[in-house]
């Protein structure tokens, strides 16, 4: 079974939907998520002695048929932060598995794999683009 052509628009609500449900470290805590004009923003805080608060903006894209963010800027408390930047990346590695992976600063999503556990589609993702503040994926 083929997919002919798929075009689905994500809100900030359904982002934020989907990152509640994904496991997180408990050092990760009071994820937001944000669409901009230029990237998708999460904010947090990483628990270290005491709560850090951090932003983190990452870029979709699509590439190979998955869809991909790349984790562009990292800050905390307002500032570059190379450090925890590598700590929060490697969190995230160790909670995704399966259709999500984690390759250097980017996470990579196998649509069609998570499609695929419902109905037998072929799907390849040929777009990410933001528009007025949500995320259009197009396949």
């Amino acid at each position: 079974m083929k997919l002919a052509a798929l075009r689905l628009i994500l809100t900030q609500a359904d982002l934020a939907a989907m990152l509640a449900r994904v496991p997180m470290p408990l050092s990760i805590n009071g994820l937001t998520v944000a669409i901009e004009p230029d990237a998708v923003v999460i904010r947090g805080t990483y628990q270290m002695l005491v709560p850090v608060g951090f932003e983190s903006r990452w870029i979709p894209s699509a590439a190979n048929g998955k869809a991909h963010a790349q984790l562009s800027d990292f800050r905390a408390m307002g500032l570059p932060a190379s450090i925890l930047r590598g700590k929060v990346l490697g969190e995230i590695r160790g909670a995704v598995s399966g259709p999500v992976s984690v390759v250097g600063d980017s996470v990579a999503v196998d649509l069609a794999a998570i499609l695929g556990r419902y109905l037998p589609l072929e799907v390849y993702l040929r777009s990410i683009v933001i528009q007025s503040g949500e995320l259009v994926l197009e396949a």
